[in-house]
Parts: C-alpha cells; sequence; structure tokens
C-alpha cells in the first residue's frame, strides 16, 4: 500500500533532501507519524528530536547506521 499523502502522491514535486525537516513544514503530529512509522517498518527507535533537527538526508544517514549496527543490513 501506498503511504504517501495525496498532495505528493500526485505531484511532480522536488524536495531538497539536505533542507531541515522544520523548513519543510514538519509539525509535532507529523514528526510522530514518521517516528513511529520509522520505527514499524524498520525497527529503529529514532529519537524525535532528530526529526526536529535534522534533514531527510542527515535522517537516512542515521538510519542507514542503525540498520548496520543491528545486522539488518549487509556492507559490500
Amino acid at each position: 500500500t501506498n503511504n504517501c499523502p495525496n498532495d505528493i502522491n500526485s505531484n511532480n514535486i522536488s524536495i531538497d533532501i539536505h533542507r531541515p525537516f522544520l523548513e519543510l513544514g514538519l509539525d509535532s503530529l507529523m514528526a510522530i507519524q514518521l517516528k513511529n512509522q520509522i520505527c514499524k517498518n524498520l525497527n529503529i527507535d529514532l529519537p524525535i528530536a532528530k526529526l526536529f533537527e535534522s534533514s531527510i538526508f542527515q535522517i537516512s544517514e542515521i538510519i542507514y547506521e542503525q540498520l548496520i549496527a543491528n545486522n539488518l543490513l549487509e556492507t559490500k
């Protein structure tokens, strides 16, 4: 199933992955939902504060490092 909001899913938009989540419009409810989805789908406990101080790129690096640390992702 697709979990993208309709406004993102149906439009051809560009997002700067180095821009902080707050500048992209992240609010506390969205942060909680994103944190819960990351935890549920990847089994990673991401501190909510990280979402408010980081960009998409930075969060992806944190997730990658945790997947490696938890032996959930193979490295070459």
